[in-house]
């Protein structure tokens, strides 16, 4: 289970101090109030998505814009992995999106996942960056054995959840990596997860996971979330996986699940 160490316009929103003269024609999505919403419409077809994000990726992984399914308008991103083991495909933000200035991390996105890998580990949305000691650190949502799971770099730690892993239907994913400061100085060091508006209640962490790899009983202490990556990297080989992205928000706040389309 070893992990790898954004004012309007069409598509793409990022909060700023001012805002500019009203475009000539409306948005192409939804207003959005969050630090970044991206539906995906302003980009060029079969390309890798532009503006804020880089793709990262292994040779042979893809990530493009692509028009044959979209939760809202008429893109998404579609995603290819091979099923090779430790291979990784990601949409990556960073600066100047991130990091916020408390720390506490929210986002939501719209899935479409044909099938989950019943025997493995993987991940589908990272947040990382450098503890206060220093230390590189990550906080991960993903799944494993086709049920949820959220996980922690250093030590490989782990909370396992009962709930399936959602195949073959969009969804909607929302999660909070609350790394803000607590009152005895500190961070809270919690992490949340919630399907179609619902929390997943046992792939919560409040400071200490389910165990970790390594033995020890480590702290799940966040870093300073400078980097977002949302996609697939998986740990053991299995079939091809193809998933769609859609509705992606990120900012300081919840952020609820989009109206479905009309």
């Amino acid at each position: 289970m070893r992990g790898r160490l954004l004012c309007l316009c069409t598509a793409v929103w990022l909060g700023c101090a001012r805002a500019p003269a009203p475009p000539p024609h409306p948005p192409a999505g939804p207003v959005c109030a969050a630090r970044l919403c991206d539906d995906f419409e302003a980009y060029g077809q079969d390309a890798p998505p532009a503006g804020p994000w880089t793709v990262q990726a292994s040779p042979g992984e893809s990530a493009r814009v692509d028009g044959t399914r979209a939760f809202s308008g008429r893109r998404s991103v579609l995603i290819h992995h091979s099923g090779t083991a430790h291979d990784f495909v990601y949409l990556r933000l960073g600066a100047p999106a991130l990091p916020l200035a408390g720390n506490d991390l929210h986002g939501r996105l719209m899935l479409f996942v044909t099938q989950a890998p019943p025997r493995l580990h993987w991940d589908v949305v990272r947040a990382s960056g450098r503890r206060p000691d220093g230390a590189e650190a990550q906080y991960n949502v993903g799944g494993e054995n086709a049920r949820f799971l959220s996980n922690y770099e250093p030590h490989d730690c782990w909370r396992r959840s009962a709930r399936p892993f959602p195949q073959g239907r969009w969804v909607c994913l929302q999660w909070q990596f609350d790394g803000s400061g607590d009152h005895a100085g500190g961070t809270r060091n919690e992490l949340r997860v919630w399907l179609d508006g619902q929390q997943v209640e046992d792939a919560t962490v409040q400071r200490f996971g389910g165990g970790c790899v390594d033995k020890t009983t480590s702290e799940w202490i966040a870093p300073r979330f400078d980097t977002l990556d949302i996609g697939w990297e998986q740990y053991r080989r299995s079939d091809p996986i193809t998933m769609w992205i859609d509705d992606v928000a990120v900012g300081d706040a919840a952020i609820a699940c989009p109206a479905p389309p009309p």
